[in-house]
């Protein structure tokens, strides 16, 4: 696989990916050497009266063709598996993912096994904040004169581009961003949705991104307004919050209203009340049969187990606060009902006039204490709860904070993490039962632990994939240095920890049977002289005197196990597939789904007949056949071509690779 990338790499130009997608899409205005009939489209756009526009707007920046080219060139890396960790009793049987590298070779990885499948996006990209120190370094190792090529720039501004990286000028973070943001939308299905995270630098440039290169501004859904903390100190403007914007694969297929699953516990919790009601006409007898069904339930009512309270117009909750915060509100007496005298007031005041408090006493919608001296509370029924995603959220983001600080026995780790519950909120709009959610800039995994936190809460089985790349963590702050004194070296090994940790304090608190655990892989680029020498293996000379596949040497898994992992991959099997191992005459063959695979030597032509007799007695069923073109000498090669051939099933194809 990776001389193949290597290859390919060589025969690329900016468009590769779209015109890929333009051959998957519209294969019947291609022609036999791959030209696009121009004509022939124009042709059909007209009988079906559509209109060609000539009005259209585009954002421009340097480095945005090079970007292009690194969505069509192919990772050269492959896949780790983390066999000790995999192997625990918690992840074995997990369908969650952890990828420990770059994104952008993540999502090319994705892209085989996901495409059309990732139901949700999440993800909170660098913020572009003016500081010259991205962790990310998109190369694929161009020269100036291969972009001069393969692009079709000057000498100078491949310069230009080539010295992008790690900027942080507005077209080193569109150059970063489109790349990913392309391969993201692959990765949706249809009826997908992207939440990504931004504040002000980027704003305006990230959604003319998306509008024009992306997604269209067809599917633009919203931009919701996150105020997540108060400035005591502002110059002008005081910044207050950031941004989450909100793009969908194909609005037309996403659902026209959002229901998330509070929505069905509070159809719920109003349908039992109605059901009480209309057996009990005694208030008091009312109230003391909810209670009990309340106790009984109150676990499964998520938010709304605030509403312990009903009368005969329903269940409500009893404490909602009448003070306007932040700052002075309506000032007025309102008379208890028992003593005569004016109620306590809010240190603030009444959030609403003396008109509306007047009308909500009519409706008998204020709660008074035992006597004057307690401030009235307002009573809001279950029914009038609207469970919708707001465009204004208010939450604090020390929230966020204080959660992984808590996970970490009190000790500051990361910086900045989002809050669970913003994400839960998000996500429990959009990802049902069966979905997968994925995030790829994970962080500290804020997105990985809110997908938890929702399984257990309505024992739904999403499932989520993440990526974060092995960023070093540094001393430059006392939160670099807790984390490096708590043992961490990297990012990504907060993040993982913060999973575990986070399985455990949900599975202690709420009991739920869901998915804890989590597979593990890393990405890596092999070395080129391992390939170079390995290319050089003649199996045909000294046949199997040792394994080939020596030459590759990777830490945590044999290389066997690392580049069965990529192949399956490639083949669309997933991350997490069932691998079975057949036993020929002497040789193991790995199979997954209907792929077999030969990686190790040792493939001789009794395991050729073993092999045709399983496939002629309906005993294995494969479609396909991939081996590593140094596994077999050219005498078995043809044998085992000739016999795939031939087979009553019909031919099976092989593949070599490399």
């Amino acid at each position: 696989m990776i001389r193949d990338a290597q290859a390919a790499n060589e025969e690329i130009s900016p468009n590769s990916f779209e015109v890929q997608r333009l051959q998957e899409a519209l294969p019947n205005y291609f022609d036999a050497d791959g030209n696009f009939q121009l004509e022939k489209f124009q042709t059909m756009l007209k009988e079906q009266e559509v209109e060609l526009s000539r009005e259209s707007y585009e954002l421009g920046f340097l480095g945005k063709s090079y970007a292009q080219l690194l969505t069509s060139a192919q990772t050269e890396t492959v896949i780790v598996p983390n066999t000790a960790h995999n192997q625990d009793k918690r992840n074995a049987g997990s369908h969650n993912v952890y990828i420990t590298g770059d994104n952008l070779d993540a999502l090319k990885h994705l892209s085989k096994s996901y495409r059309g499948k990732i139901k949700c996006i999440y993800i909170d990209p660098p913020y572009n904040t003016g500081k010259d120190d991205f962790a990310y370094a998109d190369s694929f190792d161009f020269t100036p004169k291969d972009l001069e090529e393969l692009i079709g720039v000057s000498r100078e501004e491949a310069l230009h581009i080539l010295n992008l990286h790690g900027k942080a000028s507005h077209s080193a973070w569109l150059t970063f961003m489109l790349p990913r943001l392309v391969l993201a939308r692959n990765l949706l299905s249809n009826d997908g949705v992207i939440f990504i995270s931004i504040d002000g630098n980027e704003l305006s440039n990230l959604q003319l991104l998306l509008d024009s290169d992306v997604f269209g501004e067809q599917n633009r859904l919203g931009t919701i307004v996150w105020k997540n903390a108060t400035d005591n100190n502002p110059s002008r403007v005081a910044e207050e919050h950031e941004y989450i914007v909100v793009f969908a694969k194909d609005e037309r297929v996403v659902e026209e209203v959002w229901r998330s699953p509070e929505s069905a516990i509070k159809d719920m919790l109003v349908a039992k009340g109605e059901e009480l009601i209309e057996q009990y006409g005694d208030s008091d007898q009312l109230q003391k049969e909810y209670s009990k069904w309340f106790r009984a339930h109150k676990h499964e009512l998520g938010d709304f187990s605030r509403y312990r309270f009903i009368d005969a117009d329903g269940v409500y909750i009893g404490s909602q606060s009448v003070h306007n915060p932040g700052k002075e509100g309506y000032r007025y007496d309102v008379i208890h009902p028992e003593t005569g005298k004016p109620t306590r007031q809010p240190l603030m005041g009444y959030r609403f006039p003396e008109s509306t408090m007047r009308e909500l006493l009519d409706q008998e919608k204020i709660i008074f204490g035992a006597d004057e001296n307690k401030i009235v509370e307002l009573k809001v029924y279950a029914h009038e709860y609207a469970v919708k995603l707001p465009s204004v959220i208010n939450l604090d983001s020390r929230t966020g904070a204080n959660e992984v600080r808590d996970l970490f026995g009190g000790v500051k780790v990361f910086t900045n993490p989002k809050p669970v519950s913003l994400l839960t909120q998000l996500l429990s709009f959009v990802a049902k039962d069966g979905d997968t959610v994925l995030d790829f800039f994970s962080g500290s995994s804020s997105t990985a632990h809110a997908v938890m936190a929702l399984n257990a809460r309505d024992g739904a089985n999403r499932r989520m994939i993440t990526v974060q790349i092995a960023e070093p963590i540094t001393d430059k702050n006392d939160t670099g240095r807790n984390a490096l004194a708590q043992g961490f070296s990297t990012i990504d090994e907060i993040g993982r920890k913060r999973i575990e940790l986070a399985a455990d304090k949900i599975a202690q608190d709420t009991g739920a049977s869901i998915d804890y655990g989590f597979k593990h892989y890393t990405l890596v680029t092999p070395e080129q002289d391992e390939i170079d020498r390995l290319e050089s293996f003649n199996p045909d000379e000294g046949l199997f005197n040792f394994d080939p596949l020596e030459r590759l040497n990777f830490e945590d898994a044999p290389a066997k196990t690392v580049m069965l992992t990529t192949w399956a991959v490639h083949d669309g099997y997933g991350l997490t597939p069932e691998v079975k191992q057949v036993e020929l005459d002497g040789y193991t063959l790995d199979v997954v789904g209907s792929s077999a695979y030969i990686i190790d030597g040792g493939f001789t032509p009794k395991d050729v007949i073993a092999l045709i007799r399983l496939i002629e007695s309906n005993q294995l069923h494969i479609n396909h056949l991939a081996y590593f073109n140094t596994a077999l000498s050219f005498e078995v090669l043809t044998e085992l071509k000739q016999a795939l051939n031939q087979v009553s099933t019909g031919k099976i194809p092989v593949e070599a690779r490399w």
